[in-house]
């Protein structure tokens, strides 16, 4: 298969996150050992100094939970290239975070005879369920406590994208169904699905050879190109 990299907007998130995170830490540093040397002299500073630390340093734990966030998310996708990687031959193309106008992206749109799939990838832990509800997670603190987890709606985005990218090849006079996937790739998450949505497909990644192998063939080699350059030559 072709990989093609659209947007590097994890790893510069990641990036900026730790920047500031050092930041922080660095200020906080400062602050502390001044405040120490004027205690001294100059008490009521040396009390303010303390708090002004205290603060910093929070800002920094905060950030540095942002962070590890979004590098959960890198590997996500990791996961999941190495899963196509295995399943898809070389007609087919992947591309990786394409990005929506108004704001937003699409972590990976593969692209081959088989369909156009839109897919977003969560890295999530714990308890994930689907169900005519919506989505529930619950996640196991370390002594054993449920709690909520942060996953939000990832049918919802995953969907949006679907539609961005079937209006975008319907202005290029392309008309082709697009397959809408949600794929969770940490290893320890438990997925549930107690109910069917028709716009969109839960899968682990482990599922994925599965699911590919039993689809037929809908593209022909000339239909997966034009794809494939469309979404290329709209590059944010």
């Amino acid at each position: 298969m072709r990989e093609v990299f659209m947007s590097t907007y994890l790893q510069q998130t990641v990036s900026q996150l730790e920047h500031t995170c050092s930041k922080y830490h660095l200020g906080a540093a400062v602050v502390l050992v001044f405040s120490i040397i004027l205690l001294p002299l100059i008490p009521f500073l040396t009390l303010a100094g303390f708090i002004i630390s205290i603060i910093l340093f929070y800002q920094a734990q905060e950030v540095s939970g942002q962070k590890i966030t979004f590098e959960s998310g890198i590997q996500g996708e990791r996961r999941l290239r190495g899963i196509l990687s295995l399943i898809l031959p070389d007609n087919y193309t992947v591309f990786y975070g394409y990005q929506i106008p108004n704001g937003g992206d699409i972590d990976c749109i593969v692209i081959g005879p088989k369909g156009v799939f839109v897919i977003e990838v969560k890295n999530h832990k714990g308890n994930i369920a689907y169900t005519s509800e919506g989505w529930h997670h619950i996640k196991i603190g370390q002594r054993g406590t449920a709690y909520k987890g942060s996953l939000k709606d990832p049918g919802r985005q995953v969907v949006r994208g679907s539609m961005e990218i079937k209006k975008l090849l319907l202005s290029y006079g392309i008309k082709v169904p697009i397959t809408a996937l949600v794929v969770f790739t940490n290893q320890d998450a438990k997925l549930f699905v107690e109910s069917e949505n028709p716009k969109f497909k839960i899968l682990k990644v482990e599922e994925l050879p599965q699911f590919f192998e039993h689809l037929p063939e809908k593209l022909k080699d000339e239909t997966v190109e034009r794809i494939s350059r469309v979404i290329e030559a709209n590059k944010k």
